[in-house]
């Protein structure tokens, strides 16, 4: 089953072409990159896919549901981490996850258990009570992260989620990004870095269903292209 569906997408800032007529599709329980430089149009696709920007033609479906309806943001259940994260700084990390997940629609006590396990899983327990202000990049990074799984999305969005992270923190990445995809999860992530690299790879079985962008090869990119390197499997 499809979980993002794009047809035909074109958006334009005045003159210029950002996107110009994409097709792509992900399959339900995927991870699917889109792989290209700086400027490729990227962020643009996935601010599109998530109905943060209007564009001016092309289809968009999420789980069956058109992003051009005004209410299709409540309807669905999306993580999204942005290229850069950011959080009212005076905040805690812990009291920033708890506003994220009651703007979610959490209950307390499911919220509750979630923060302790998303802290955990990302290793940043010791920086609960600490204000995002004093965070490093990285830790920022993590946490935006932690928001974006933190009400369990089915569809789980990261703009160069690799950003500002050490090696350590990109192999716990990957390694949560497969967890994430096992258990039915439909992740897209953009990146700059192509997936032949070892950038990606965690063992040879890592990147089983994972895949890269397959542009629609009549789409033309009035700036600098996207990649479509040849699919990521075991």
């Amino acid at each position: 089953m499809e979980s993002i569906i794009i047809e035909n997408l074109v958006k334009s800032y005045g003159p210029t072409v950002a996107v110009d007529h994409v097709n792509l599709t992900v399959e339900e329980g995927t991870v699917f990159g889109l792989i290209g430089p700086n400027g490729a149009g990227k962020s643009t696709i996935i601010r599109s896919l998530l109905g943060l920007i209007p564009y001016q033609s092309g289809k968009v479906l999420v789980s069956g549901t058109d992003m051009h309806d005004a209410n299709a943001q409540r309807k669905l259940k999306v993580g999204y981490l942005p290229q850069k994260a950011a959080f009212q700084e005076w905040r805690t990390t812990e009291q920033a996850l708890q506003i994220l997940g009651r703007l979610s629609g959490m209950e307390r006590d499911r919220l509750k258990n979630r923060i302790e396990e998303v802290l955990e899983q990302l290793g940043i327990e010791e920086y609960r009570d600490r204000k995002v202000s004093k965070l490093s990049g990285g830790t920022i990074q993590k946490l935006g992260f932690a928001q974006a799984i933190l009400h369990e999305p089915s569809v789980l969005v990261l703009d160069e989620p690799m950003a500002s992270l050490d090696p350590a923190s990109r192999f716990q990445f990957k390694k949560m990004i497969k967890e994430l995809r096992d258990s039915g999860t439909t992740v897209l992530f953009s990146s700059h870095i192509p997936p032949t690299s070892r950038t990606w790879s965690i063992r040879s079985d890592s990147c089983r269903a994972v895949r890269s962008a397959t542009l629609d090869r009549s789409a033309v990119w009035k700036r600098r292209s996207l990649s479509a390197p040849s699919s990521w499997s075991s």
